[in-house]
């Protein structure tokens, strides 16, 4: 059997692995979690990646994009707030929300549960929320983009969607010029 070593030099990082057990490595400050894939052919090749944890911002944004795809589904609004309140808490929090989700312990946040602590595992783990890859394959993904336009939310993208057809920004544009969103009610003029 041959054995390659694996260089990092070419990322500036120097990883030193002691018997961690768990998969972690601690960098500097940085947590990463290793994912080693082999590949077995006629010689077996292995490689490495190196993906850093989210950090709070970046699961608050996932959280955030979450309750607006499932309030765009029409899901209660208790589920969409219980989102959006966990974003808040996400962006709040003083410490990793992933390290504490590791512990167990995400859930001593005010407005971070069992399941939200569970997403923010996936997400962690594989770079995305189950639910949410679910909930954007319901959808055209230029509504999402239309969701994230001022004065538009995921209410008034989906008006839009089942009353007029308007899938992407370009449609919306499109609806604008020719005078159409102003015939839906709660629309006016000022909305084009």
């Amino acid at each position: 059997d041959e054995h390659r070593d694996i260089g990092l030099d070419d990322l500036g990082l120097e990883i030193v692995v002691g018997d961690l057990g768990d998969g972690v490595c601690h960098v500097g400050s940085l947590h990463a979690r290793i994912f080693y894939f082999i590949k077995y052919s006629e010689s077996a090749q292995t490689s490495l990646r190196v993906v850093a944890d989210p950090t709070n911002s970046e699961i608050a944004l996932a959280l955030d994009e979450l309750g607006d795809l499932y309030e765009l589904d029409g899901a209660i609004i208790h589920r969409v707030v219980a989102y959006r309140n966990a974003a808040k808490a996400a962006r709040d929090a003083s410490v990793s929300l992933v390290a504490l989700a590791r512990a167990g312990r995400a859930t001593e946040l005010p407005g971070i549960g069992a399941i939200i602590q569970e997403k923010v595992l996936a997400l962690a783990d594989t770079g995305e929320i189950p639910a949410a890859v679910k909930l954007r394959a319901k959808f055209p993904p230029g509504l999402v983009e239309i969701t994230r336009l001022p004065g538009l939310g995921p209410k008034r993208a989906r008006r839009l969607y089942d009353e007029l057809g308007i899938d992407s920004p370009d449609a919306l544009r499109m609806a604008a010029v020719e005078h159409r969103i102003r015939t839906l009610k709660g629309f006016g003029p000022k909305a084009e």
